[in-house]
């Protein structure tokens, strides 16, 4: 069975299945629903500008078919799991690549062990 560039797109991003001919989305949705990489990324910009304290931290977010990288900084580990659980939240968001980092009291730069995909 031959597919539509359409079909073998959604097939490669979403795990999708065709049956006689008809497209079948899992979990159900209509193509409509899906959100795009640009709106992902920007929604969830808008959450992080919009909480209180991340408001006030400069972090940029990348989306790529529903993974969402975060990278900037943060003043402590409270406020980077904060900014992941934020994305997390956010509907399309498949995982999140945690890249921020944040300052020691002595002004060092921390890489947290937190770092990598974390999947909501």
């Amino acid at each position: 069975m031959t597919h539509a560039p359409a079909q073998k797109t959604l097939i490669l991003f979403l795990g999708v299945a065709t049956i006689a001919g008809l497209l079948i989305l899992f979990p159900p949705m209509t193509l409509a629903s899906i959100p795009d990489d640009d709106t992902i990324a920007k929604t969830v910009t808008s959450a992080l500008s919009s909480d209180p304290v991340l408001g006030k931290r400069t972090i940029e977010v990348f989306s790529y078919r529903g993974r969402v990288g975060l990278v900037g900084f943060v003043e402590n580990q409270k406020e980077m799991d904060r900014a992941i659980e934020l994305a997390k939240q956010i509907d399309g968001v498949q995982s999140v690549q945690n890249n921020l980092m944040y300052l020691d009291p002595n002004g060092f730069n921390v890489i947290p062990r937190s770092w990598g995909f974390q999947s909501p």
